[in-house]
């Protein structure tokens, strides 16, 4: 970590994986797992093949170089920043050239470490993401859950 103007500044990593198959179209898919140590501050920017893959008029793909370069200079920023930022590099790269693939992008930002719910204890509030309602349009539950279902 390095200090930029009072402000931690983190380093970009990638998890370079192998592509697995489109979730949730089969059943019984086996897919990798990873465990992964974040600290408070950290954020995590998750994203499909639509955004490096993305093509403007002279067939150029926007490339994982582009995208590290777009979130280095926005890695301060919140999540939602972080998310139109790279909306907005990838529209300008593109320009009108059609595309044919989608841009699916989520980030997100660790705030701070729970501690471990004790043994025994029936308060589940710890584990449970908060009013979660706020930010996941309705249409967006799937199978009829209700978030008091969720935990």
């Amino acid at each position: 970590m390095n200090r930029n103007s009072g402000r931690m500044s983190r380093i970009i990593a990638i998890l370079k994986d192998k592509h697995g198959f489109v979730l949730g179209t089969m059943e019984n898919m086996k897919y990798q797992s990873y465990d992964l140590q974040l600290e408070p501050g950290s954020k995590l920017f998750l994203y499909t093949d639509g955004v490096p893959e993305a093509t403007n008029e002279d067939e150029e793909l926007f490339g994982t170089d582009r995208l590290i370069e777009v979130l280095n200079s926005v890695k301060n920023d919140t999540p939602d920043e972080i998310l139109r930022s790279v909306k907005r590099a990838t529209d300008l790269f593109v320009g009108k050239a059609p595309q044919f693939d989608d841009l699916t992008m989520l980030c997100l930002e660790f705030k701070k470490k729970y501690r471990k719910n004790p043994a025994g204890r029936k308060n589940r509030n710890w584990r449970r993401p908060g009013n979660m309602s706020k930010w996941i349009p309705e249409g967006y539950i799937q199978g009829g859950m209700k978030e008091k279902d969720w935990h």
